[in-house]
């Protein structure tokens, strides 16, 4: 056996690929419709700036800049800002982040029509979108992309306020702020004389007063756009008090402990703590902020306010109040859901507990709410009871409960509570897949626990430690539980060195792969180690091979890549990509035996692709410095050039470069990981060797066991 499994290897490449690429990088919607509610997903046709190749994108930014009359030295500083922010946002807007065409979206444009309404031309080069984050924030690119957290839209008050943020963005775009900030830090690091006596704290200062000093600009400047609107300014100030208690939740009302009720057990109120946290308003900034002051900002808004005569003429709702309400409650829905795909299940039990009071039979919630438990009884094991004390006592307000009571209940306690709310919605909804593989989950992890337990929680015996006690009364002598506890998971496949070295056997006619990606990394360029455009170029190339030594396997594949998708394709293709993106990276990251969040979703795309294998694959090109053989070389020249000769110089100083391809089979059906194999080679990522990989690990697949 390995030291290690292929499998966790591969998690480690995967995750570690994950954050490479992260660094750098109008529908009518009612309020009884949120019955209907599923999650919100891009609409329409998908834009130009997803489907354009990133390079072709920095191409013409190059050129642009070359002819600008620019000296050498900014065109170098510029070319790696366009270089370095391109790669970055498309990677963003592909991997399922952003939204597009959505009702939220949709909503955005219309706010912004109203801003420019005088103003068509410049409102035409501005494209607004809604990233699915539930932090308060928004950001602009110096290409015309401003980016709208869905999370902002839950705390917002009136429509003007969502106005004067888009003013805000808008004037970070014209001034070019992203652009300038870059320049200005690039040469706050490189001025080596100007701060060769002084520590890094001096460039940090003045890098901080510099971000502060474009923050400002924006305020004072988008103010002044915002005014030429017919939007009110009466509600602008209290958009800063929203910002000083941006780490906080939307709301603040006390959780309910009822929500996690079932038929046969509450939570008792002296488990439940007798005050909270205190929400702390954060008004000013520490030196060291990028940011000013919430203070300071409000106070300089309200001296500008004071200074104009604002018509009555003029509104806080122009597309419409009931449209704000509707769009707001569509963003608290989905900052739900959000929480639970980002794992922060603490959130999102808080969330969704504050709708469901309104909402007290929404299918989506409960849905979002079983996932939840699911995943909480399946991830508390993980951490260490003192770890969930410590989160827990960092967070402020009525959120505070929720930890409290996390950290109060047992492990054992969770996983009953999580299994007795999955069986009772099992039982009327027989047909929810992933909800009964959930069930049936946790129902194993309870078989595997003592005699003791399992009769105190059917309450054939006294237990008063347990708090759950009891909470599978009615099922103590059903013939379904008592099968469902004597289940067991099967054994994961252990890969060996044979594996690897003899290859794997899976006789597989027909595979989809998901989102192939390729990271290269050249140290000795110590500026940008990351080769972005080669990056790209290597993974167009990676599924191009796919396709060509799968036709010679007569294998059928399915490529989900958004970089492959045509100009005007629709978004359902779009959406499917990300489904099985998000799938897959569960399969990953997550335990074994765990059902993913979006198991439901991902079949029915599986289903629609008529597939039942799902594969990862990846590539790492990857050049050394090789600075140990430089240093020998520098202490001991005489030796080298006179006793070894030049053959053995070069092999000191030829760069250790490596190439590395990896692929992860995963079988829908069995939900288990059926190949788990990676190749490092010594030696360059030519485009020959990758391609000879990329054949044999298609033919592992494609050929059959003796």
């Amino acid at each position: 056996m390995l030291p290690y499994s292929t499998t966790s290897m591969i998690r480690m490449l995967y995750v570690s690929i994950a954050l490479m690429m992260c660094m750098y990088v109008n529908v009518p919607v009612h309020a009884q419709n949120m019955d209907n509610f599923t999650g919100l997903v891009s609409e329409g046709k998908i834009p130009k700036q997803i489907t354009t190749n990133s390079a072709t994108k920095y191409e013409v930014l190059k050129t642009e800049i070359s002819r600008g009359g620019i000296g050498r030295r900014n065109q170098k500083r510029i070319n790696k800002f366009n270089l370095e922010g391109t790669f970055a946002i498309d990677q963003m807007m592909r991997n399922g982040f952003v939204m597009f065409g959505d009702p939220v979206s949709t909503y955005i444009n219309q706010v912004a029509d109203k801003l420019f309404q005088a103003d068509p031309d410049t409102r035409s080069k501005i494209n607004f979108y809604t990233v699915r984050s539930p932090d308060l924030n928004a950001f602009a690119t110096d290409r015309g992309d401003i980016f709208i957290n869905i999370g902002l839209l839950t705390y917002l008050e009136t429509e003007a306020q969502l106005a004067f943020i888009l003013a805000h963005e808008i004037t970070h775009w014209k001034e070019k702020h992203s652009m300038e900030t870059f320049l200005e830090f690039e040469g706050i690091n490189q001025s080596g004389e100007r701060y060769k006596n002084k520590n890094d704290f001096s460039k940090l200062l003045k890098k901080s007063n510099y971000s502060k000093k474009n923050e400002e600009d924006a305020d004072s400047e988008g103010l002044e756009l915002f005014l030429q609107s017919d939007y009110s300014p009466e509600s602008l100030v209290t958009v800063f008090n929203m910002m000083a208690t941006a780490h906080a939740p939307y709301a603040n009302e006390p959780f309910d402990p009822a929500f996690l009720s079932t038929k046969n057990f509450s939570v008792r109120d002296s488990l439940l703590l007798k005050r909270v946290n205190n929400i702390v308003f954060y008004e000013d900034s520490d030196s060291l902020s990028t940011h000013p002051g919430v203070k300071s900002r409000r106070i300089a808004l309200n001296n500008a306010l004071a200074k104009i005569n604002s018509p009555e003429s003029k509104k806080d709702f122009l597309v419409g109040e009931q449209k704000f309400n509707e769009i707001k409650e569509l963003a608290k829905f989905e900052v739900c859901q959000i929480a639970l795909e980002q794992y922060d299940y603490p959130e999102a039990l808080y969330y969704t507990s504050l709708l469901d009071k309104k909402y007290p039979d929404n299918a989506f919630l409960k849905s979002v709410k079983l996932k939840t438990l699911y995943g909480l009884a399946k991830a508390v094991s993980a951490l260490e009871d003192e770890d969930i004390v410590e989160l827990g006592s960092t967070i402020q307000g009525e959120l505070h409960q929720v930890y409290h009571l996390i950290e109060k209940f047992s492990d054992t306690e969770i996983l009953s509570l999580a299994a007795a709310h999955l069986w009772e919605y099992c039982e009327e909804n027989p047909e929810d897949e992933g909800m009964q593989l959930r069930l049936k989950d946790l129902m194993i992890e309870l078989g595997d626990k003592n005699e003791g337990i399992i009769k105190a929680l059917t309450g054939k015996q006294a237990d008063w430690y347990l708090e759950t006690a009891g909470i599978f009364k009615d099922q103590a002598n059903s013939t379904r539980f008592e099968k469902m506890l004597k289940e067991k998971h099967p054994e994961p496949k252990e890969f060996t060195q044979k594996d690897l070295e003899e290859g794997f056997r899976l006789g597989l006619k027909k595979i989809m792969f998901v989102n192939p990606q390729y990271v290269s990394i050249n140290l000795r360029n110590r500026k940008a180690p990351i080769q972005f455009i080669e990056a790209e170029s290597n993974q167009e190339a990676m599924v191009k091979h796919i396709k060509e030594n799968a036709r010679k396997l007569k294998m059928t594949t399915k490529i989900m890549d958004v970089q492959s998708l045509k100009r005007n394709a629709d978004a359902s293709k779009f959406n499917d990509i990300n489904t099985m993106e998000k799938w897959m990276e569960q399969k990953i990251l997550l335990p074994d035996d765990m059902i993913a969040h979006n198991h439901n979703e991902a079949m029915a795309v599986m289903k629609k692709n008529n597939v039942k294998h799902v594969a990862a694959m990846g590539g790492l090109g990857f050049k050394d410095r090789n600075r140990i053989g430089m240093r020998m070389f520098i202490g001991f020249f005489p030796i080298y050039t006179q006793v070894l000769g030049p053959p053995m110089l070069y092999a000191i100083f030829k760069p250790d470069d490596r190439a590395m391809l990896y692929t992860i089979v995963v079988d829908a059906t069995s939900r288990e990981v059926v190949m788990s194999s990676y190749n490092v080679m010594r030696q360059k990522d030519r485009p020959a060797v990758v391609e000879q990989n990329i054949y044999w690990m298609l033919h592992q697949m494609a050929t059959k066991a003796n």
